[in-house]
């Protein structure tokens, strides 16, 4: 802004120009006074416009960071963005094109044909590539236009995956409760393992970027760094984590490149996603989840952690912050984008370093038997009780808890449980008889199964192999290896009684979340059964055999007996 004097000399030398000339310098001033700026904006497109992405990009003047780009209903703003990172496989010789991304969710419950969605950037509305300038929903939703026009004026925003909440810097006991999580998540790892813990990826980027949580955002994301740089160990070292975790009385969500360490505050479960980070052999940083960006943090850029401040709270984060940040989300990490998705977004993971499936199933099955004991027995085992031809002796394969097993000793028979996971099988020694035996035994080792069976007697009838919900958490390869061996180990007139989730089950509500959760087409275990030399009794499928909670599973019940004579049955006594 110019100073007193200068205005004043500027003043007098305009005052002595010709008044034409002054005229049309006044003129040229007040147009440029009001003058708009050019848009950084050149063109774009909307490519895809799903149920589930809005997805696109914007060609900006050579050399712009980027901008907003906003997602409009009805003409009103109900999401923001920003296209600063390149797009992918997309030129332009007179401007740097940019991608931008919306993952929607939630907002199909609030519109209905006569809605009108667009997309516009820089106040220009853009093309949807083969719909016009909008979209208008197939379907009406179950709540109206008007409610997300509230939901959206009280505060609420849509989530990184398009769900609408409240954002998290207004969540003050959120946060006090995940600060509260992750202090005994870091407490634990430094006390058994050694090892610090920070704040990592989302929740990184929130307390570097804007001294909190992003609004957008929905969970804590911690991190450690291991000593090791070997992938396979990286993996292990998760695993051992994840028992010390349960073992701690934490419930533990795990996966390969994670786990969810979960902790019920008030009737309220709360949890943080830990990830291990690591030096590999180069002595480059990695992250077995993955990174966005293109360079690796160094060794030697790594200098140990400090405080830094995340709303209220306090909490370690590494030293090279912004390289870190760099190399998870790429260079435009200081421009927010709500948008983002790993699955699109990801440059690099490192699945040589996550946790082992089989290491994942076991962390699982104990946190949910340790959760979970039944004491009655299932609706499938309450049937087979009530026929008359139900066997004397009953080998239960993959018994769980022994919830069925007990049942089948109550009734007189003599029953074999198998089982493998620690915690189910210490809950199943606790309840055996006299007529129940409990085995460790893994069942998908033909070997060790043939071994277990090998001295059942059938001096008073024919055996039951019984196996509920087993079969659909087997591996093709591990069901045939397992039916095989109860072939071989099967005499004539031995009866195999199996219950498991069709595949008409998936899409089906389910009180738990799991990925180890597998189905089954019955029709091939038939076909199976049938070559291995069983004439099938029963094979169909349906609901409500064994509601649950708010559950109620598409269930095969499968009865078939070994070809042969039937050996003579004497009908045990309660």
């Amino acid at each position: 802004m110019p100073s007193g004097p200068v205005n004043r000399v500027r003043a007098a030398v305009v005052h002595r120009l010709p008044t034409p000339l002054r005229r049309r310098l006044r003129a040229a001033r007040r147009r440029l006074r009001h003058r708009t700026l050019p848009s950084a904006l050149r063109h774009g497109m909307v490519e895809e416009f799903s149920r589930s992405r809005v997805s696109g990009w914007v060609s900006l003047t050579p050399g712009h960071p980027g901008l907003s780009v906003v997602l409009l209903v009805n003409g009103v703003e109900v999401a923001r963005t920003e296209a600063a990172a390149p797009a992918p496989g997309r030129r332009d010789p007179a401007g740097d094109v940019r991608a931008f991304r919306f993952l929607l969710s939630d907002i199909w419950d609030f519109l209905g044909p006569a809605d009108r969605i667009g997309v516009a950037a820089d106040g220009r509305p853009l093309p949807i590539a083969g719909r016009g300038m909008v979209v208008a929903p197939t379907e009406r939703g179950p709540r109206r236009w008007r409610d997300l026009r509230a939901a959206l004026a009280q505060g609420q925003v849509f989530s990184r995956t398009g769900t609408l909440q409240r954002p998290l810097t207004g969540q003050q006991a959120w946060q006090d409760d995940v600060f509260a999580v992750a202090g005994g998540v870091r407490d634990l790892l430094r006390d058994r393992f050694g090892l610090d813990v920070f704040l990592s990826y989302g929740s990184l980027l929130g307390a570097v970027r804007e001294g909190g949580a992003i609004a957008h955002d929905d969970d804590l994301d911690l991190g450690y760094l291991s000593r090791h740089d070997d992938p396979a160990a990286i993996g292990r070292e998760l695993y051992d984590i994840a028992l010390a975790l349960l073992d701690a009385g934490w419930m533990v969500e795990p996966f390969g490149p994670l786990v969810h360490a979960v902790a019920e505050i008030g009737g309220v479960r709360r949890w943080v996603d830990l990830f291990p980070h690591y030096f590999d052999a180069d002595g480059a940083l990695q992250v077995p989840w993955g990174m966005a960006g293109r360079r690796h943090v160094r060794r030697e850029e790594w200098t140990g952690l400090r405080d830094a401040t995340f709303g209220r709270h306090t909490f370690a984060v590494p030293v090279a912050a912004e390289a870190t940040l760099a190399q998870l989300y790429g260079e435009h990490w200081r421009r927010p984008q709500p948008g983002f998705s790993w699955p699109l977004d990801r440059t690099e993971e490192r699945t040589d370093a996550f946790m082992p499936r089989v290491a994942q199933e076991d962390v699982y099955w104990r946190d949910f038997h340790r959760r979970t004991v039944f004491d009655e027995p299932s609706p499938f085992c309450r049937e087979l009780l009530r026929r008359p031809d139900c066997p004397p002796t009953v080998v239960d394969i993959g018994c769980g808890d022994a919830r069925d097993a007990v049942a089948f000793a109550a009734s007189g028979r003599r029953v074999l449980a198998l089982e493998r996971a620690p915690i189910p099988l210490q809950l199943a020694r606790s309840r055996a008889s006299e007529l129940l035996v409990v085995s460790d035994c893994d069942i998908a080792d033909p070997q060790a199964f043939a071994a277990a069976v090998a001295g059942l007697s059938r001096d008073d009838g024919p055996v039951l192999f019984y196996l509920r919900f087993v079969i659909h958490l087997l591996s093709r390869d591990a069901e045939r290896v397992l039916l095989g061996a109860i072939a071989d180990a099967a005499g004539p007139g031995d009866v195999l009684a199996a219950e498991f989730r069709d595949l008409a089950d998936r899409p089906l509500v389910k009180n738990l979340r799991t990925r180890f959760r597998g189905y089954r087409d019955g029709r091939e275990v038939v076909a199976q059964l049938r070559d291995l030399g069983f004439d099938v009794e029963q094979a169909d499928h349906a609901t409500g055999r064994s509601p649950w909670g708010v559950e109620d599973p598409d269930l095969w019940r499968i009865v078939a007996r070994r070809a042969g004579r039937s050996a003579t049955r004497r009908q045990p006594t309660a």
